[in-house]
């Protein structure tokens, strides 16, 4: 396996769990939220990417690397 490649990447309509990837770490209030993933943006071609979530009724921003996803469910 090579460092660095995801097998599963989320896709619109997945339902995801959005949670801070570095959690270890103290740094404040530990935030996570589930939702269904409805659009995907990348901040530069090829680098990290954006992620628009259906959740708490409304549609919340997160960029990578300050959050990461976690697929709960995956749509075909």
């Amino acid at each position: 396996m090579t460092k660095g490649i995801r097998w599963y990447q989320p896709k619109v309509g997945d339902i995801v769990k959005v949670v801070d990837p570095d959690d270890y770490k103290i740094d404040g209030f530990p935030y996570s939220t589930v939702g269904l993933l409805v659009k995907i943006e990348e901040k530069s071609p090829g680098g990290w990417k954006i992620y628009k979530v259906l959740a708490e009724g409304d549609v919340l921003t997160f960029d990578e690397p300050y959050w990461a996803l976690e697929i709960i469910s995956s749509c075909p």
